[in-house]
């Protein structure tokens, strides 16, 4: 096949290679579009870390001693009497630092303030006063919400650079940082950012290949898209009904030690092993055209709360920038699929690879490369899956808008029938006992006037057609 290109062979079951050929899975079905839905939550329920009253004092009072574990946090004012004339001060404080949002009830305006002098560096004037007010940190943005879910609108917003301000990414500094607020009585809510759209899932699978279920529920990973571009992004664990995918519930959050940052890197994959967990992920928490992929391995329990993952660079057969990482143990070797990138100008220019690694040293620079899709330039969000009991690796094509499948020789044998809406959709397939279906995301925005590109992740939920082609 024209424009694909193999380094290494290896010798699997014959049986257990796909034909390269053209082959029809689900029975020639196509899919369509079932559902769609924005999931917005700036501070998810099973995320919140203090809770309660306060309040009655126009200094600002520490709330609790919870230490942060990464700099994406959100503190939601909620509770007060707009009547009640004075000064509400919200955020996290340390000896000369503060991180805040300022609401004046009296004269109506709103600020956010950073830094060790407490003078604002915005602010404005609220169309309401209504509740609740939220302060939101991703990274080094700073942003002030009015409202919830995806009523929530924009006060302001502003960027840290760290040569000037505060670089909330080191650890010494934010794990000094504590919640806190003043003013007239109130309620305080905060805990650790959620997300403004959803995007790149993929399923957690165990060595065995299967999709990882707890208590009837299948688990995966997914970006959770933050107010700006790819660095206001993090990684989180959730878990989906498979009768219903459109149940889909947070369960953890995941962020990640390297280079001296506490960062959000996301768009990975999480392979259960007996004792331990091996994590890969894309290193956007950082980015500056500088994309590669990193790995650890973790005995934590992972299934809940808030976890912070030192990681390493992972060794890769590739002289290019690399994300998206799947992997996966098949017949006693591992397999790795990511996408590489040649260069960012004029445009991003990536194609998929698939490496792979005898079950001795994977992880030791012993992956090795097994072929590459030269033909295509717009292609990522490689997946593996098992579509009707084979091994493939999943990709989108954002050029020819399309959902290529290549088996374990790296051979594009069909491609995935299913609608293809905005940016480059991860098509994420369950087949389970019931009929088979389609989780992706696309390319609508929130609030994309205030924050440009990255808050992209509509939901969407594919089911199959009643008839024509499922793959060609």
């Amino acid at each position: 096949m024209r424009g694909i290109i193999r380094r290494v062979k290896h010798k699997l079951v014959p049986s257990e290679v796909p034909s390269t050929g053209t082959q029809e899975f689900f029975a020639g079905r196509a899919f369509e579009e079932s559902l769609r839905f924005r999931a917005v939550d700036l501070l998810p329920e099973s995320s919140v870390v203090f809770e309660g009253a306060s309040g009655g004092s126009e200094q600002l009072r520490i709330v609790s001693d919870h230490v942060p574990a990464a700099p994406f946090l959100t503190v939601e004012l909620d509770g007060f009497d707009p009547s009640q004339q004075g000064e509400y001060r919200w955020g996290l404080v340390a000896e000369g630092i503060m991180i805040l949002a300022e609401y004046n009830s009296r004269t109506g305006r709103a600020a956010l303030i950073a830094g060790s002098k407490g003078e604002p560096l915005a602010g404005c004037k609220l169309k309401t006063a209504s509740a609740p007010l939220s302060l939101t940190i991703t990274e080094n943005r700073l942003v002030l919400w009015q409202g919830k879910g995806v009523a929530a609108e924009v006060v302001l917003a502003v960027t840290l650079e760290a040569e000037e301000y505060l670089d909330l990414r080191g650890k010494e500094l934010l794990n000094g940082l504590r919640f806190a607020s003043s003013g007239p009585s109130h309620r305080l809510r905060a805990g650790y950012f959620g997300y403004l759209g959803l995007r790149d899932p993929q399923f957690i699978r165990t060595r065995a290949g299967e999709i990882l279920h707890r208590e009837g529920r299948a688990w995966l990973t997914m970006s959770c898209a933050g107010p700006g571009f790819f660095p206001c992004a993090h990684w989180a664990i959730f878990s989906l009904n498979p009768e219903h995918p459109e149940d889909l519930r947070l369960e953890s959050q995941l962020f990640f030690e390297r280079d001296g940052l506490l960062l959000g890197d996301h768009a990975g994959s999480i392979l259960v092993l007996e004792n331990e967990l091996l994590v890969t992920v894309s290193s956007w928490g950082d980015f500056a055209e500088n994309a590669h992929i990193c790995w650890t391995r973790s005995a934590d329990n992972l299934w809940s709360g808030v976890h912070v993952l030192a990681t390493e660079r992972l060794e890769l057969p590739t002289d290019f920038d690399s994300w998206d990482p799947s992997l996966l143990y098949y017949q006693d070797r591992w397999w790795l699929g990511f996408v590489e990138c040649l260069g960012y100008h004029p445009r991003f220019d990536f194609r998929p690879v698939l490496a792979m690694a005898e079950p001795e040293q994977p992880f030791g620079g012993g992956f090795e490369r097994v072929g590459a899709d030269l033909m295509h330039h717009q292609t990522e969000g490689t997946l593996f899956s098992f579509l009707d009991g084979e091994p493939v690796l999943l990709a989108s094509d954002g050029d020819a808008r399309d959902y290529p499948i290549y088996n374990l020789e790296m051979f594009r044998f069909s491609q995935l029938e299913a609608p293809y809406k905005s940016n480059i959709p991860h098509p994420l397939i369950y087949q389970g006992q019931g009929e088979p279906w389609m989780l992706t995301f696309d390319g609508t925005p929130f609030h994309e006037r205030d924050f440009g590109y990255g808050t992209h992740g509509d939901v969407l939920i594919y089911r199959l057609a009643a008839s024509t082609d499922g793959l060609r």
